[in-house]
Parts: C-alpha cells; sequence; structure tokens
C-alpha cells in the first residue's frame, strides 16, 4: 500500500536543473517501485519532469524502462500516488506584501487598517495592547474577562505573553459576584490617581499602574474566562488599596435581558451594589489570628470611599486611555516604526551582501592563472 505522505527531501533548496534534481531524488528512493513512480508522477504533474530523460550512467528500473521507450506506468498506480500538496508549495502572501512589494522598500505608506489586517492575519491579538477599547456604538467597551463567579482560582493576564495565568487560588469562600477583568488599552496612570486624589481630599494617591478593572454584570452563566465581552459601564466604585488609585467600573452586558436596559448603578438591587462592595472590601482578608476576638481579620486593607454613577466612570475610563496614550503610545504607529526599521535593516544587509559577492567575483577574475608563454 502506497504511503500518504512522501518522505521528507533532504535538499529543500532547487538546484539550476530543476528536471535533472526531481530525476535523482526519483532514483534516490529506497524503495524503486511502485514508490518511485508516484514520486515521478507528482514530479511530472508540477513541470519537473515534463519532456524530460534520464541522466546519462544512470540505471534502474524507472530508466530502462524510459530508455527501451515502455509504457509508463498504470493510471491507477498514478492515482494511488496522489497527495494533497506538490512538491514546491507557494509561500502564503500576507495583506502588506503587495502594497510593499509596489513601492519598494518603503513602508510610509502603510495604514493602521492594514496593520490590523496584518496582526489579525499573522497573530493572536494581545488582550491588552492588542483590541481596540471602544466599539462602533457610543460607549460601549469590549472589556476582557479573568475571572467568572464559579472560579475558585483567581486568574490574571501576563502582561508579557498576553496568556491568562494562575495568580493565586482562592483560599477562602470569597467568589466575585459578576465576570471580572479589565478594559483593553487603559493604563491607571496618573490622571486616575488625579481624580481619586480631588475627590477623597487626600494627598499622595497615584494609580495603581494597572489596566482599569471592571465588573460585568448579566444574568447568563458564563463558565469561563478568557473572552471578549461587549460592556456598557453603569458606574463604579472608588476604592484605594495601599494609597493607590484601583477604581473598579461597574458595566452591563450588552443585550443582557435582565440587566441589559439599566445605565445608572442606582437601578441596581441595593443587595447586588452591598454585594460588590463586599467582595472587593473582603477578598484580600485573612481569618483572625488562633485565640483573636476582634473578627475583623487582618491583612491588606483596602477602602471604598465612593460609589459613582455613569458620567463619573466615563470621565475615569476616559483619563485611563490617555494615561495608557502617554505611557505606551499609538500601537499601530509604533508597528509601523517597527516594519519601517526591519525593512532598511533588511535593504542595507542585502547591499552588504551584493557587494561582498561582487568583490568576491572580482577578486577571484583578477586572481585567475593566465596562460603565458615561455621562450
Amino acid at each position: 500500500m502506497l504511503p500518504l505522505f512522501p518522505p521528507p527531501l533532504r535538499d529543500p533548496a532547487p538546484p539550476c536543473d530543476a528536471r535533472a534534481c526531481a530525476y535523482a531524488r526519483v532514483m534516490a528512493c529506497p524503495a524503486r517501485g511502485r514508490v518511485g513512480r508516484g514520486r515521478a508522477a507528482r514530479a511530472r504533474r508540477c513541470g519537473k519532469l515534463a519532456n524530460a530523460s534520464p541522466p546519462p550512467g544512470r540505471s534502474g528500473r524507472l530508466a530502462g524502462q524510459r530508455a527501451s521507450g515502455s509504457n509508463p506506468p498504470p493510471v491507477g498506480v498514478l492515482a494511488r500516488a496522489k497527495t494533497p500538496f506538490s512538491l514546491e508549495r507557494p509561500a502564503p502572501r500576507l495583506p502588506l506584501a503587495p502594497r510593499v512589494a509596489q513601492k519598494g522598500n518603503s513602508v510610509d505608506h502603510i495604514r493602521s487598517d492594514d496593520i490590523r489586517k496584518f496582526m489579525q492575519f499573522a497573530f493572536k491579538s494581545h488582550p491588552w495592547h492588542g483590541v481596540a477599547p471602544l466599539t462602533k456604538e457610543d460607549n460601549v467597551f469590549n472589556a476582557y474577562i479573568e475571572l467568572v463567579p464559579t472560579d475558585t482560582v483567581k486568574y490574571e493576564v501576563d502582561k508579557v505573553t498576553g496568556h491568562l495565568k494562575v495568580d493565586r487560588p482562592q483560599q477562602y469562600s470569597s467568589l466575585c459576584p459578576a465576570l471580572y477583568g479589565f478594559l483593553p488599552r487603559t493604563y491607571c496612570g496618573s490622571r486616575v490617581g488625579r481624580i481619586c486624589r480631588e475627590a477623597t481630599g487626600r494627598l499622595g494617591i497615584e494609580g495603581d499602574n494597572d489596566p482599569l478593572d471592571i465588573c460585568v454584570l448579566s444574568e447568563k452563566l458564563i463558565s469561563h474566562a478568557d473572552i471578549l465581552v461587549n460592556a456598557i459601564p453603569i458606574g463604579g466604585l472608588r476604592m484605594i488599596d495601599h494609597d493607590q488609585a484601583d477604581d473598579k467600573i461597574v458595566a452591563v452586558l450588552k443585550g443582557d435581558l435582565e440587566y441589559g436596559n439599566l445605565r445608572s448603578i442606582h437601578d441596581l438591587p441595593r443587595g447586588l451594589t452591598d454585594r460588590l462592595r463586599h467582595y472587593f472590601l473582603t477578598y484580600k482578608q485573612l481569618p483572625d489570628p488562633l485565640g483573636g476576638s476582634t473578627g475583623h481579620g487582618h491583612g491588606p486593607r483596602v477602602e471604598l470611599t465612593h460609589v459613582y454613577d455613569r458620567d463619573e466612570a466615563l470621565a475615569i475610563i476616559h483619563a485611563s486611555l490617555q494615561d495608557y496614550a502617554d505611557r505606551f503610545g499609538n500601537p499601530e504607529e509604533s508597528l509601523i516604526d517597527f516594519l519601517m526599521y526591519l525593512t532598511r535593516h533588511a535593504r542595507d544587509h542585502a547591499e552588504s551582501a551584493r557587494r561582498i559577492e561582487e568583490a568576491t567575483a572580482h577578486g577571484g577574475e583578477s586572481s585567475s592563472p593566465t596562460s603565458t608563454s615561455t621562450p
């Protein structure tokens, strides 16, 4: 029975004489019977052995058949030798390749839409840096979910790789009452810290240098994280953790039957708001030491100073977007600069290689021995 895939070739680089190379590969096959004929048929179909004759001095079953003018292998053998690919597979064409080829080595003309198409074709977007925060609708945001209410492990995005990792197991009974994650391309920096200082009247409060956190309410049970959802902000919780602003935006899932039409945090049931406040006040606290009687627990202490409405939540979101632009810049512009650098480097490398090759060729011609007659 013929193998479905041919054995790998040892010489991937095509030589000058493609027909002789294909014939040599056929004759070098360990089993020169039906397998050799099948590879010859595949090479003939892709134009390698069209009207080719075996090189002189070659012997073998296939060479003997061609030298004697015998018939080619039966049609059945060729049919069984078909494979889903040819010997020479073309390289995939990226969306940017045609435009770059038309403009030479310059990539100044590349637009952000081209960059986005290229990134979607070649890579998975980073949840923090590679996803656009805004949707086509006003005040509807993309939210990346790290944690769902049924998770007993605290998951968190690794900021370097973009993969979801285990931050810590939930050691006690605190479970987040809503979908929890962050808004892409946001950063709690100086602007977010200034809003918190002005609202609380306290000095020395800065942003926590993390993406802006968000809780998304939905009646549906979503079983796993590492997803993107469309969220509509309705308010937020002003949280201070170790003199750092750690605001929690409260939003509803777009199109949700129970919460989707709400536009203010004051429209939520009071018990649900209290549940959110209780979770963020206690999820880092540990029990009292054995024999303790305070009942307040110990560990990192956080504060929730305000529950604010939709307008202030939108102001904090836009401040975090500006903090992100100050900290990381525009991702599309950064990628264009990187492509320009790679293009210049490749062009300089090709020019250097060409000069070295020309110098070597001229040196070989000048050093070649000339025939002189001796008297």
